[in-house]
């Protein structure tokens, strides 16, 4: 660490300083979980000194930091790994709170003045959604769910999962617009009429429970939808009856429909953001 590296607003405007807004670095992750922060930097600077810090990056505000080529280090809740390869280090903030919100900067010591990049990182609450669909079918039904997205997200990865924590419905995602059949369940997605369709064949009570529709956002916190299902047992009965088809998605049809409004997790993001 440089003398020089400690007198920071001193010289925030100086041209060796990467802090224009296009080389922020925006990164979003879910309370509780964990965030991956990429710094890249310039070739040349592969065996210096690499590290992340807050405020005005005087010693005391380095939260990891690793030496003249060492490529390993961890300290608390941060990990970091320098990939010369691709000439970048990563750093990982694991149990993330609100109060890790807030920007950092990806440092790299060198003679001189140390170079810097802009981190912004953003935390959001690991729950969805304000406004959730309840819809019931009966055992033994197909059941299909209709989940329309706006025309931005028409290119974009779709998937399914069961459960209502979006830090893990990616990863424990039951089909994807990639992979779209897995076992009962199976996805479509209609480009034209901007919504994919999730169908699930041979309903049984344990289907019953929360899912989301999730749309991958590149950079950013990804957009979902919210569904309760509730599967009933079919009862037998003895008595004939007489039955009249009917176009409505209501419990007990051939096939049940639900439509939901599709919700995007961005107003969930906690007060300490920089945006």
């Amino acid at each position: 660490m440089t003398l020089l590296h400690i007198v920071f607003h001193s010289i925030l405007s100086a041209a060796v300083w990467r802090v224009s807004i296009e080389d922020n670095i925006l990164v979003y992750g879910y309370e509780g979980s964990g965030a991956e922060i990429r710094c890249p930097y310039d070739n040349g600077y592969e065996p210096y000194g690499k590290y992340l810090c807050t405020e005005n990056c005087d010693y005391p505000d380095i939260l990891i930091e690793t030496k003249w080529q060492v490529s390993r280090a961890e300290r608390g809740r941060f990990s970091l790994y320098h990939d010369t390869m691709s000439r970048k280090f990563i750093v990982f903030v694991s149990k993330l709170t609100f109060t890790d919100a807030r920007t950092y900067w990806c440092g790299v010591s060198k003679n001189g003045i140390d170079i810097y990049t802009k981190v912004i990182l953003h935390v959001v609450k690991d729950w969805c959604c304000d406004s959730p669909t309840f819809m019931q079918a009966k055992s033994q039904d197909p059941v299909s769910i209709s989940c329309p997205y706006e025309p931005q997200y028409n290119d974009r990865e779709k998937y399914f999962c069961r459960g209502a924590r979006p830090s893990a419905c990616f990863q424990q995602a039951v089909v994807k617009s990639t992979q779209d059949k897995a076992g009962r369940i199976s996805l479509h997605d209609n480009h034209a009429a901007r919504a994919f369709t999730v169908t699930i064949t041979g309903l049984v009570k344990e289907d019953s429970g929360s899912y989301m529709c999730g749309i991958r956002i590149n950079q950013g916190v990804d957009v979902y939808t919210l569904v309760n299902l509730e599967v009933n047992e079919t009862t037998t009965t003895l008595s004939p009856t007489t039955t009249t088809s009917s176009t409505s998605s209501s419990p007990g049809s051939a096939i049940s429909n639900i439509t939901l409004q599709t919700q995007s997790h961005e107003n969930t993001i906690g007060s300490h953001f920089v945006c």
